[in-house]
């Protein structure tokens, strides 16, 4: 695998202190940094894996009709006993539905 060369521009004062830490390490400033992006590559591929699980798990538990009952208030309490109903339609406090430009009054 070959060597890749990069300019980077960084504050002297924070570069100078790396370098003598560096130093003091016994480590060249180029494997230090090397180190340092592989270790932020490795952490940011665990991320995305976290994220995707989270959104896969979250839809999954969404059954599609019973949502769509839900937006148009024909579910009864009856039917959706021990079952929580999904709200697509509900807007926070303080926040506009997108679309409404009366700012929510009708």
């Amino acid at each position: 695998m070959g060597k890749q060369k990069i300019t980077m521009t960084i504050d002297e004062k924070v570069f100078n202190a790396f370098k003598e830490l560096c130093k003091r390490r016994a480590m060249k400033v180029s494997s230090k940094v090397e180190l340092m992006m592989r270790e932020f590559v490795e952490q940011s591929d665990d991320d995305t894996e976290l994220e995707r699980t989270t959104k896969r798990s979250s839809r999954r538990n969404t059954d599609r009709e019973d949502s769509r009952e839900t937006d148009r208030g024909t579910d009864s309490d009856s039917d959706n006993e021990g079952r929580v109903g999904v709200q697509r339609r509900h807007t926070p406090a303080g926040e506009r539905p997108l679309g409404d430009e009366n700012g929510g009054a009708r």
